[in-house]
């Protein structure tokens, strides 16, 4: 279940690219359900993540985003490459 796989530890869900959307649509009904239970937030919150949930669009733009503030962060903190 998906209460099962953020139990676990979890962060994210990635579906392959080929998944229809309808079926995206889905999960994504289902997660954020999940995440919105007082149950599975404070059992996130014990491993130290913050239950949230991002539409499946926000999500992709979270992920585009990735590269450039980790490349800042590393600039900024003058983290050996």
């Amino acid at each position: 279940t998906l209460a099962q796989l953020f139990a676990g530890g979890a962060d994210s869900v990635l579906v392959p690219v080929k998944v229809p959307p309808a079926l995206v649509q889905r999960m994504a009904a289902g997660i954020a359900k999940t995440m919105k239970n007082p149950a599975n937030a404070t059992q996130l919150e014990q491993q130290a993540l913050l239950p949230a949930f991002d539409t499946p669009k926000q999500f992709a733009a979270s992920l585009k985003e990735e590269p450039q503030n980790w490349a800042a962060f590393i600039r900024q903190h003058n983290v050996p490459q």
